[in-house]
């Protein structure tokens, strides 16, 4: 994938793009809506992506030097049935988190007066059609929305005189923590922070970087870029709540639009809606964008022809999908970290057995790859699947945390299946040789 690409990112260039691929809609609407209720506590997410950036520079000389996808390395070690699985969990990770693009996009619309399950179709519809768009076309016009958005969110956070409480909330931070239940703050943190080191996003930008040590130093300063970033739409929402803004009747996803509007004059003021459509945009770059990122996951898994109309076709039935998702409705980050917690308990004791193997220490066998992937991906959906339709069944009040033990531990038991099953097949063919050429022995002798 990458080999062909040039190595042409400065420090501050890969930063930015870091950035970028973390500071989204979902890290912005997601993060003041779990404020209004968390208060400072409602950046942990954020906070995570932050420090999940700080790990990923200790996977960047790896992804420099090797620069294939995680998919293409373990296949071409362990197989093509491998590369196809840990393709398609991959893909699976970013289905949630289009669904909550959209789910987050749909309360933009909601504030301008749509109904809700038509401003869900509306969103899914728009994603569609433009990540069919050309790249070139759209990507640069999107990232100068998302920046410009950024802009408005700060200055809001002036207008409502939260400026000084935004300096105090990293020392409030962790006190705040403690509002929150100990396993979903290990769910969200943990599943967060293990996604970004083999997030195919990542390893594409880092693969580009002019020099390895200015893909270190960009994770680092992206890392701390993040972590600033993490608290500004939580104290835009607490600052909001507290100045009496807000209606009473307004829920968390709305926070960010409806005060986006109130500095524009309000939800009736030209200028308020136009400083809404502008937020709406940045919405519709980050949704198509993850959609074109499915799509190119599924044809270089090669299970596609490269046509225009069955990219078409699989933008529509991604989209299809997430719409579902979507419609089920919850909190965003919860949506994209449960989604997120499929992908890194199904793929990391694979990718992890990868590393221990591709430096020599170990030898591990397909066999093992598969019953951990299967094992692990198995599992993980399945917990998924009925902790959605039944809640009750959510283990420790943390879906992420639920699927990420049940997930590992399912994984790792199919991994060492996998490892004693060969110890045995070894050992069968090194007795099975032993007794063969004691035989022949034994017939020279005669």
């Amino acid at each position: 994938m990458t080999a062909l690409l040039s190595r042409q990112l400065g420090t501050f260039s890969l930063a930015a793009l870091l950035v970028g691929a973390n500071y989204g809609l979902g890290f912005i609407l997601g993060t003041a809506e779990k404020a209004l209720t968390q208060g400072v506590a409602g950046s942990l997410y954020a906070v995570s992506t932050g420090l999940g950036l700080f790990v990923l520079a200790g996977f960047a000389r790896f992804y420099w030097t090797q620069q294939e996808p995680i998919w293409t390395l373990l296949g071409r070690r362990y197989g093509n049935a491998i590369k196809l699985f840990v393709g398609l969990m991959s893909w699976s990770w970013m289905l949630g988190v289009v669904a909550a693009q959209i789910l987050g996009g749909a309360f933009i619309l909601k504030c301008l007066g749509l109904p809700l399950l038509a401003s869900l179709i509306s969103m899914a519809i728009l994603f569609a059609v433009l990540a069919l768009l050309s790249v070139e076309k759209v990507g640069h016009i999107f990232k100068t929305l998302l920046a410009i958005n950024s802009i408005v969110i700060l200055y809001s956070l002036v207008r409502l005189g939260g400026i000084s409480d935004y300096i105090r909330a990293p020392l409030h931070f962790l006190p705040a923590l403690e509002s929150i239940a100990i396993p979903q703050q290990v769910g969200t943190v943990l599943t967060t922070i293990l996604l970004i080191p083999i997030g195919m996003q990542f390893q594409f930008f880092l693969v580009q970087s002019q020099t390895i040590q200015k893909a270190y130093r960009a994770c680092l300063i992206g890392g701390i870029i993040l972590i600033l970033l993490a608290f500004v739409p939580s104290e835009v929402a607490i600052a909001a709540r507290n100045s009496g803004i807000l209606p009473a009747e307004i829920v968390g996803k709305e926070v960010i639009p409806y005060v986006v509007s109130w500095l524009g004059g309000g939800l009736h003021a030209p200028f308020g809606i136009f400083l809404m459509l502008f937020l709406l945009c940045s919405a519709l770059g980050s949704g198509s964008g993850l959609l074109r990122s499915m799509n190119k996951t599924l044809f270089e898994l090669e299970l596609f022809p490269k046509t225009d109309r069955l990219r078409a076709i699989l933008a529509f039935s991604n989209v299809i999908l997430a719409l579902a998702i979507a419609s089920r409705g919850g909190s965003i980050i919860g949506l994209m970290v449960s989604f997120y917690a499929l992908y890194v308990s199904s793929v990391w004791i694979p990718f992890l057995a990868y590393l221990l193997d591709h430096n020599g220490q170990f030898r591990f066998s397909p066999t093992s790859i598969q019953l951990a992937l299967i094992g692990g991906s198995g599992s993980a959906i399945t917990v998924l699947m009925t902790t959605s339709i039944v809640p009750n069944s959510i283990l420790w009040g943390s879906q992420q945390l639920s699927i990420l033990v049940i997930g590992f531990s399912c994984s790792a038991l199919g991994f060492l299946l996998g490892y004693v099953f060969d110890r045995k097949e070894f050992r069968s063919a090194e007795v099975t040789g032993i007794l063969k050429a004691e035989g022949r022995g034994q017939k020279a002798e005669g």
